[in-house]
């Protein structure tokens, strides 16, 4: 990623995202056939580093913040096409610094999430899917910080 080396840290299931309030979150939608949730996560620390080694360049932290949901842009892009079938539209991506345990989208069971590591931090990739007939849309569109 990026110029980074990016290692496989582990995978867990969870019912809901482990509360953080010190994590840049991510968020990208998708709805469709499947309604769900694709959330990168990384500490406030490391959003620096690692959006200037995306850009190859020195980054003001709010340009930061911004990578951080271009990435998650991307992986969610080119994740939906292994969707094999099923037709999902992704909504732009939300960048929040709040700790979602607490909001409607944490609580969205169940959560796979992936750790990754690389020398300038750990990040996180969350993700949550469900059929489109069994899930509320309105469980994905509320976010309050």
């Amino acid at each position: 990623m990026a110029g980074l080396e990016v290692s496989s840290v582990g995978m867990r299931a969870v019912q809901v995202l482990p509360h953080d309030g010190s994590l840049v979150n991510a968020v990208v939608d998708l709805s469709g056939d499947i309604r769900g949730a694709v959330i990168l996560r990384l500490s406030k620390s490391a959003v620096l580093p690692i959006a200037s080694a995306f850009a190859h360049s020195s980054v003001s932290y709010d340009d930061a913040v911004d990578a951080v949901g271009e990435v998650a842009n991307m992986i969610t892009g080119n994740a939906k096409h292994h969707l094999y079938g099923r037709f999902a539209s992704m909504s732009p991506p939300r960048v929040l610094t709040c700790d979602l345990s607490r909001t409607d989208l944490g609580k969205l069971s169940p959560w796979l999430i992936l750790a990754f590591s690389t020398h300038v931090g750990e990040f996180y990739l969350s993700t949550s899917f469900h059929d489109s007939t069994d899930t509320p849309r309105s469980r994905f569109n509320r976010v309050a910080c």
